[in-house]
């Protein structure tokens, strides 16, 4: 019983298959490693700004100011969300009933 054929053709075949699965591969890991990278460093850097943002407000107006502010940002992320949520359709009246709320 003969379970591959032994043709050149075969041969060929099944090592540039295998060399562009190889490479197909590594490509997508390189991808992955430096666009998570990329996008650490984004986070990191975002994340710096607001720190020094909600530094400056507490200097500025104390924690009444930085609670305010935060309660603000709440309210606009989940106004995003519903309006995520809901492109496209004709419910945003729904949508904002069921996602928006307050802290």
């Amino acid at each position: 019983m003969k379970l591959l054929p032994n043709t050149l053709a075969f041969r060929l075949t099944f090592w540039y298959t295998l060399v562009v699965i190889i490479l197909i591969t590594i490509a997508f890991n390189a991808s992955y490693f430096l666009l998570s990278k990329a996008l650490d460093h984004d986070m990191e850097q975002d994340l710096i700004e607001d720190i020094g943002e909600f530094r400056t407000l507490y200097q500025k107006a104390g924690l009444a100011g930085v609670k305010q502010e935060i309660s603000i940002a709440r309210i606009s992320l989940i106004g995003h969300f519903c309006q995520i949520a809901v492109t496209g359709l004709n419910e945003s009246f729904l949508a904002s009933k069921l996602f928006f709320r307050p802290w």
